[in-house]
């Protein structure tokens, strides 16, 4: 195994035989091995060195060393700004400082100390180690930020970890992200379907897809722990699915009938969810607020809203679809709004709310809509009403608490005129009822009579089990 040392001046050197180990002192040296098993150090200086062949060993040593590597080969930087590029099954170690390391087809990458660059290629593993390294994958790879804020982009079939840090990861194909540790933003590009993405722990950020070309559609994104934020793809031709997990999250969907899960939903776990904010928009979408005290904005569409427990609030959204929303246990607040609506509020004291305003969401813009007359509300149905427990809850002034733009549907009931309430039976018309509030004891119908005194047509909005002992009491005007 012969050593041959060079010179401390800038050295050029071509050849060697196998277990040779070739060491270039200081200077800037240009060194090549033409051989298998032959041992290459730049040592001192700004070296080059090159293999044509494989199962090489070849390190930089001190200075901003540039290594291009044959199959199978070691590559070691150490200190300064290197440049390393593999080929086929290398392995690349950056050493100190910023260095950039260029993969191969199974090639393994170690960014280590410094803000590195790792750009990989098909079926290659990227570690950045410490420092915030920008690390890009090439397709069915696998990406380890691990120390510090970095930032992974990774294609179709890539495995992408943020490990510690507040970590950028991108999915540019159908990628699966895992955030890990810290307040993370992980993001699917436009025109991309069938990406997976994790937030970790840490309060992060999922998007998926941009706004203005948006993800194809079809894309799974979970919270996990922390307080996050979710929002599906603006645009494309399938729904995304979102689980914002552990913590007080905010779901964000779109147009497409998203599945939209507040907390988690594993049977018998100790799910401790939290407070989530849930706003689906157009489409039939599928809500879970999960436990905790949810907040839930359906939009349009047929939506079907699951409160969970805890005290929650959960608005079907503007347009004319039935909407079907249960509270679950706790003390909800439901409102339908226009269609025929299927409010069931559960266990706990619930209020159902009966207005023209729309609901003021607060991660968007309010959305547009109005009710003007008691007529365009459609006629709700209440499952389970619990006379004395449960209030139904009238607008009279427009100033219901939570709404935007309230229209007063109600307008001859204020707090200082409670609904007299008559009762009727079987074909009796509730025109003719002594009563601004009718209801029909035989079939559930609840009609309101403007005057109370049948000279008006009386209007249904609502239709409860029939045979309920109602009273005032069960009413509350606002």
């Amino acid at each position: 195994m012969p050593e041959i040392t060079l010179t401390a001046g800038n050295d050029t050197f071509t050849g060697g035989a196998p277990g040779d180990t070739i060491l270039g002192l200081a200077g800037n040296d240009t060194l090549t091995a033409t051989a298998g098993g032959v041992v290459l150090a730049g040592n001192q200086g700004d070296d080059y060195l090159q293999a044509f062949v494989a199962g090489n060993t070849l390190f930089g040593g001190q200075g901003n060393d540039t290594i291009k590597s044959g199959s199978n080969s070691l590559v070691q930087g150490d200190k300064g700004k290197d440049s390393l590029v593999a080929t086929f099954g290398d392995t690349l170690l950056g050493g100190d400082d910023n260095d950039t390391l260029v993969g191969a087809a199974a090639s393994i990458l170690y960014g280590n100390a410094g803000n590195d660059s790792l750009l990989g290629a098909a079926t290659a593993t990227l570690y950045g180690g410490q420092g915030g390294d920008i690390l890009r994958g090439n397709g069915s790879g696998w990406l380890y930020g691990e120390a510090d804020n970095d930032t992974l982009e990774g294609k179709a079939g890539d495995t992408v970890l943020g490990g510690d840090g507040n970590d950028s990861l991108l999915a540019s194909g159908s990628a699966l992200l895992f955030g890990n540790a810290g307040n993370d933003m992980l993001t699917i590009a436009g025109g991309v379907s069938g990406a997976t993405l994790f937030g970790g722990q840490g309060n992060d950020t999922l998007l998926g897809g941009d706004t203005n070309s948006g993800g194809a559609g079809g894309n799974l994104l979970k919270g996990d722990k922390g307080n996050d934020y979710l929002v599906a793809g603006r645009t494309g031709t399938k729904a995304d699915t979102l689980y914002g997990g552990e913590d007080s999250d905010t779901l964000i969907g779109t147009d497409q009938g998203e599945l939209l899960v507040g907390g988690t939903t594993t049977t018998g776990a100790d799910t401790a969810d939290g407070a989530d904010y849930i706003v689906a928009k157009a489409g039939a979408d599928t809500i879970y607020g999960g436990d905790g005290a949810d907040t839930v904005d359906g939009g349009s569409g047929a939506d079907s809203i699951l409160g969970g427990a805890g005290d929650d609030i959960l608005f079907g959204g503007v347009g004319t679809e039935a909407d079907t929303l249960i509270g679950g246990d706790g003390n909800d607040t439901l409102t339908g709004w226009g269609g025929g609506d299927i409010l069931i509020g559960g266990d706990g004291a619930d209020y159902f709310v009966f207005t023209g305003g729309t609901f003021a969401t607060t991660a968007l813009s309010p959305e547009q809509g109005a009710i003007a007359t008691l007529s365009d509300l459609g006629i709700d149905t209440i499952i389970g009403f619990q006379v004395g427990v449960d209030k139904i809850v009238l607008d009279g002034n427009g100033t219901v608490p939570g709404f935007t733009n309230p229209t007063p549907i109600f307008q001859n009931l204020s707090v200082t005129n409670p609904p007299s309430l008559s009762f009727i039976t079987g074909t009796l018309s509730a025109d003719t009822a002594q009563g601004l509030i009718v209801y029909n004891k035989d079939t559930g119908a609840l009609f309101y009579n403007p005057d109370g005194s049948g000279t008006s047509g009386a209007t249904q909005f609502l239709t409860l089990d029939s045979g309920l002992p109602l009273s005032p009491l069960d009413f509350i005007i606002v």
